[in-house]
């Protein structure tokens, strides 16, 4: 059986129980219980160090849990004298958190004490131990408490590192629940989720499989489960634009869900991503995760794109390819340059060696500091918006006049209308001609106030290919 990858040593999806708790909120929007209110003050490493030399004990007790003594001793630590510690137990690790470390999590629930250290709460649900480890040895950052409705422990730790002043750290860690939470509610499309029973073929030779933890609910489609889950990761019209990419992967049959064994390939989805590699891009004012990784056979720049409302938790607007309609993901407007895919809104050159022409200009904007940069190739022009103060140039168009640079829909110069058309089924020609005033010009996306592919034709061939960011 293939069980959905994580980037935590934890799993806090999947199975039966946690599909039918999914489901009680179909169609709702992804939201927290409410911002965790953090009840605690920062504990200093240093007045820990004398209990790890004591061999994690308080008047010889043994350490009960399933945990090291070292973190044991911080418990003991933070409850005090007379107090005690209840259910003490790793929560989730994480990697690409900290930088050359390791960040451990562990919950305990307080026993009754007379007395506490001043500022530390013990009468909410249970308390957080936020750990370092790194070359074996095990530090404690910081502690603090939340109710019962606190939600996924990692983004209680994200929004502690941060009330902490540690943005940095509590942004990846909110990004990489997010990314796990989106990969476990996508695997079902990869063929990359539990599985029960044996496959069956069907008249046509195609083999399925079912999918475990879906069960027949009356006047509720098996695939609007599917959709519901997709919504609390995914802005409701990336969520719907997944499942009509999908139409035909699944299919209800003998009181279960099934899905082709080749709905992998028929997403077109070959995609890999180094989180070793992550970092995080404010251009243009958006959150965005970049992270390098691959994507058909080439080196890609991956955007994650995030939003946030009000008390609702962290949810992505692009996700690898992914995007809803009418505002094309990064990738989407990528060109295969040099050998590796070039997005929009990437920093630095293609790998297409030293450029031919490069000009320079400043204009009005719209952000303080900024200006404009254009670097021409061989058929292949570059326009940037450069942040003098933080000396980062960062693409917004890239134009192909040369054959033999595809889109990343296949699409290149000497590509026929035909072939865009049938690249692009999004797009109704005869509205396409009334908007532009002519035939010779088609775009997707969002050619005002967003990013848009367009392409430029003669005699039904396309000769000039566009992708570009115009604000509004």
């Amino acid at each position: 059986m293939k069980r959905p990858h994580t980037y935590f040593s934890t799993e806090f999806h999947g199975g039966p129980r946690a599909v039918r708790a999914r489901l009680g909120n179909l169609f709702a929007a992804p939201r927290r219980s409410g911002r965790l209110l953090l009840l605690c003050t920062v504990l200093l490493v240093g007045a820990l160090g004398g209990l790890v030399a004591c061999d994690a004990a308080r008047d010889g007790e043994r350490n009960p849990f399933p945990v090291p003594d070292e973190v044991y001793a911080m418990a003991l630590e933070l409850a005090g004298p007379g107090g005690e510690t209840v259910d003490l137990k790793l929560a989730f690790s994480a990697e690409a958190v900290l930088p050359g470390a390791t960040l451990e999590a562990y919950t305990m629930e307080p026993g009754a004490r007379p007395e506490g250290p001043e500022g530390h709460a013990f009468d909410a649900a249970f308390t957080f131990l936020v750990v370092r480890l790194e070359g074996g040895a095990r530090s404690l950052l910081g502690s603090f408490s939340v109710g019962a409705d606190a939600g996924a422990p990692e983004y209680a730790v994200a929004d502690y590192l941060r009330a902490s002043g540690n943005e940095d750290a509590g942004r990846r860690l909110s990004f990489l629940r997010l990314l796990s939470d989106a990969d476990a509610a996508v695997a079902p499309f990869l063929d990359r989720a539990e599985i029960e029973g044996a496959p069956v073929s069907d008249e046509n030779g195609v083999v399925w499989r079912r999918l475990a933890g879906y069960e027949k609910q009356e006047g509720l489609p098996m695939e609007d489960q599917l959709l519901s889950q997709l919504r609390r990761v995914f802005a409701q019209d990336l969520a719907e634009r997944l499942m009509q990419r999908s139409d035909g992967t699944f299919r209800e049959w003998n009181d279960g869900l099934w899905i082709r064994s080749d709905a992998a390939e028929r997403l077109g989805w070959d995609f890999t991503a180094d989180l070793a590699t992550l970092r995080f891009s404010g251009a243009y004012g958006w959150d965005t995760a970049v992270v390098d990784g691959t994507a058909r056979g080439a080196p890609i720049e991956w955007h994650f794109r995030m939003s946030e409302d009000g008390d609702l938790r962290p949810y992505f607007i692009h996700y690898y390819s992914l995007c809803g309609e009418g505002w094309p993901s990064d990738a989407e407007c990528a060109f295969l340059l040099g050998g590796a895919w070039y997005v929009l809104f990437q920093q630095g050159e293609p790998d297409l060696g030293a450029p031919l022409s490069s000009e320079s200009w400043t204009g009005d904007s719209g952000y303080e500091g900024s200006r404009f940069l254009t670097r021409t190739w061989d058929g292949v022009e570059v326009r940037y918006s450069v942040d003098e103060a933080a000396d980062l140039a960062t693409a917004y168009a890239v134009s192909v006049t040369a054959p033999g640079i595809p889109n990343w829909r296949g699409i290149e110069v000497g590509s026929t209308r035909a072939a865009v058309l049938a690249a692009y089924p999004e797009l109704d020609e005869a509205e396409q001609e009334k908007q532009n005033g002519t035939r010779d010009l088609l775009f997707w996306g969002r050619p005002v106030g967003g990013t848009f592919v367009g392409f430029r034709l003669e005699n039904d061939v396309v000769v000039q290919m566009d992708s570009q960011f115009v604000s509004d």
